[in-house]
């Protein structure tokens, strides 16, 4: 493991970056699902005043740190979905149609609807045709969550929502939801966490 420089806590290794809490003399190392320094650098600052009293931490009983790290994890995927968020304003920034975080109610809108929005950047995008049906897929899906309306009546708190549900979609290569389509797989209720997709997943989903 290799410090990160400038940022306590942050470590790498094969790429790949990680927490390490100390707690009763023993290290514990939580995996940020990443191999982005950007992304675990905005995880580390978004949990940043969870990690202050390193005292505090260190003396934790078993039930105190049980909770104490299921928070973390809670916090590492609130952080995971504000930064895809940061990068889905940035998109529509880039194309002038950067959306409101409260729009008003029932007003009308001249911009482009953002399955019009996401069709258009299929055309001019220069992946592969494999790479075109996957993207075709993820739309699909996507508006399977949300509900297609003009660019700018979306809300933080909708695209918030929608990113969290796709955290709990079944991953498709896993059994029994292998066998089944990608329809059937939204409506599914997963409790089992090694059945739901992958963190990176849901990142490469919402980039596409």
């Amino acid at each position: 493991m290799l410090a990160v420089a400038n940022f306590p806590y942050l470590y790498c290794r094969n790429k790949r970056y990680y927490l390490r809490l100390t707690s009763q003399n023993k290290q514990i190392w939580i995996s940020l699902k990443t191999d982005s320094l950007d992304i675990a650098v905005h995880i580390r600052l978004q949990i940043k005043t969870l990690l202050a009293n390193t005292l505090v931490i260190s003396r934790l009983e078993v039930n105190q740190l049980s909770k104490f790290l299921l928070t973390i994890k809670q916090k590492i995927n609130a952080a995971l979905i504000s930064f895809a968020w940061m990068g889905f304003q940035k998109d529509m920034n880039l194309n002038g149609l950067l959306p409101l975080a409260n729009p008003p109610a029932k007003r009308q809108s001249s911009k482009p609807k953002f399955s019009q929005v996401a069709k258009e950047s299929m055309l001019r995008s220069k992946a592969s045709l494999k790479g075109l049906e996957g993207y075709e897929r993820n739309l699909e899906i996507w508006l399977h969550l949300v509900k297609d309306k003009p660019i700018d009546q979306y809300t933080t708190r909708e695209i918030g929502q929608a990113i969290d549900r796709c955290f709990q979609l079944p991953a498709s290569n896993k059994s029994p939801y292998n066998r089944t389509s990608w329809k059937q797989r939204v409506k599914c209720k997963v409790s089992d966490e090694s059945d739901k997709v992958s963190r990176k997943s849901v990142g490469q989903f919402i980039s596409g």
